[in-house]
């Protein structure tokens, strides 16, 4: 059986890697090269778990990479 990409636990949503690389529309070598500079935030909620990545550090990420919105005339 597969395992899912996401997980929720305590309210809050979390995304694999390999799930987060999807979004992100890059590697799963590369978000853990991401996580490692900091630009997005991550857990383990157990020893030797999966790592997990928040779903709002995902959505600030996107947000940071798109910059400032343009004010059009």
């Amino acid at each position: 059986m597969a395992m899912s990409g996401r997980v929720i636990h305590k309210g809050k949503v979390y995304y694999s890697v390999g799930e987060a690389a999807r979004m992100f529309g890059t590697t799963a070598t590369k978000v853990r090269g991401m996580m490692g500079r900091g630009d997005v935030e991550w857990t383990q909620l157990r020893v030797n778990g999966r790592l997990l990545i928040p779903a709002e550090s995902i959505v600030a990420y996107k947000r940071r990479a798109m910059g400032p919105p343009v004010n059009l005339p």
